[in-house]
């Protein structure tokens, strides 16, 4: 009996996939074979690393954006187990984290996203294109003369920090400041546990971009200008307008999110076009196509990892309970790669035709800003492989960050070379 039972749990571990820890260093390097062996075994597994189940099938995923059952408030998660007296410490984090539209649920989430689309209409963005290229045309010209450079800091910084900077009317002076606020803020959303140190970094992080954000309001009550903080300020929906709070707390995910995702998308982006040299040919041949490429680059190596969720009540989903309270993973990087979607879901393919990635999550927390991002890739690419023949990758180990939430690499050094004739 001793040996059946010994038989049976032998025979379960073979078809039980390994389990997957986010915190361990490197996770988000390599984490493909993992999240796959995981997709295919279970399409709800529970996770003892993690202690919350995980999400990877690409219906389900896109199911869990959309399902009302599953809270989006990261606060809780991040910060229930704080001792009372943290609690009152770090007020001002506990305070506006919850006013940031992607930690909201409806419909306090439907009325402020409402409010913020105010500054993301067609409009708004199409007049950022000159300013864009302008800025992408600055920076590839610095990466032209120097050659070689840490691709993150000295362009996929900057291009969206210049861009956002520009929209809120932040003066680039501040860039160092804006820098250091924004990478605080995003290592202790991502964290997968936080810490101290990352409470104390962002809550000055906060605090000092607050009363930045708070003169520049001020300015613009008295003299508005054309751009979005002043948008945000003067937007009205049905009479009801966004207080101060809600502006700073907006100011703050917007400099994050506008700002983060794309930096990730610009290194994972152009370390798949290094990778793959028919791809870097066919968008340089064909620039016609540069917005299906940049949506392939989106689903291949996807910069969202896990979304995390909490149960508000209890509910069976695929057969196992998930019980209120229970973490939910919403696994957009494993789902942007389910064979039961995608035709050879590892292959970096700019002709395919199903392209339905969550790289901007799909429900009522779609990416507010998707279309400037995908305006600052685009431009970014087309301009980099049209005056470049190639480039190489200096790392001999990629520096990836340890983020549950957005990966991309902390650091990336790249050889850019210039083209030898004209095309």
């Amino acid at each position: 009996m001793e040996d059946a039972t010994m038989n049976e749990v032998l025979a379960r571990a073979e078809v039980m996939p390994p389990d997957m820890d986010l915190k361990v260093p490197r996770a988000n390097a390599n984490p493909w074979p993992k999240l796959k062996a995981v997709q295919d075994a279970d399409p709800v597994f529970w996770s003892d690393c993690q202690q919350a189940w995980f999400i990877s099938r690409h219906e389900d995923v896109k199911a869990g954006f959309m399902d009302r059952r599953l809270s989006a408030d990261r606060v809780t998660f991040l910060f229930g187990a704080l001792p009372e007296e943290l609690k009152k410490k770090y007020e001002p984090i506990l305070f506006y984290f919850p006013q940031w539209v992607v930690l909201m649920d409806a419909p306090r989430h439907t009325r402020v996203r409402k409010l913020l689309l105010k500054g993301f209409t067609k409009p708004i963005i199409d007049g950022l294109a000159d300013f864009t290229q302008g800025i992408v045309d600055e920076l590839l010209d610095e990466v032209e003369v120097s050659g070689t450079v840490e691709f993150i800091t000295e362009y996929a910084f900057k291009l969206p920090a210049y861009v956002i900077m520009h929209m809120l009317g932040v003066p680039r002076h501040m860039y160092d400041e804006f820098k250091g606020w924004s990478l605080d803020m995003a290592r202790l959303v991502g964290a997968p546990e936080p810490t101290l140190e990352l409470l104390d970094q962002t809550l000055r992080a906060v605090n000092d971009m607050n009363a930045a954000i708070s003169k520049l309001i001020a300015e613009r009550r008295a003299e508005p200008k054309e751009d979005l903080l002043t948008a945000l300020i003067h937007a009205v929906d049905e009479g009801d307008t966004l207080n101060e709070d809600e502006l700073l707390a907006s100011c703050q995910v917007l400099m994050l999110a506008g700002h983060e995702t794309t930096i990730n998308m610009l290194g994972n982006g152009l370390l798949e076009l290094i990778r793959h040299r028919a791809q870097w040919e066919q968008l340089r041949d064909n620039p016609e196509i540069v917005r299906t490429a940049i949506e392939e680059l989106l689903r291949y190596n996807n910069v969202v990892g896990s979304l995390v969720r909490e149960a508000l009540e209890d509910f069976e989903w695929h057969g196992k309970q998930i019980k209120k309270g229970d973490v939910v993973y919403l696994m957009a990087y494993a789902a942007n790669r389910d064979l039961r979607v995608y035709e050879d879901p590892d292959t970096l393919n700019f002709d395919r035709k199903n392209q339905f990635p969550l790289s901007f999550g799909p429900g009522i927390h779609f990416c507010l800003g998707n279309q400037l991002a995908r305006m600052e890739l685009e431009k970014s690419f087309a301009g980099i492989v049209k005056r470049f023949e190639r480039a190489e990758i200096l790392d001999d180990e990629l520096d990836w960050n340890n983020s549950i939430v957005l990966r991309g690499m902390n650091s990336f050094n790249v050889k850019f070379h210039p083209k030898t004739e004209n095309r």
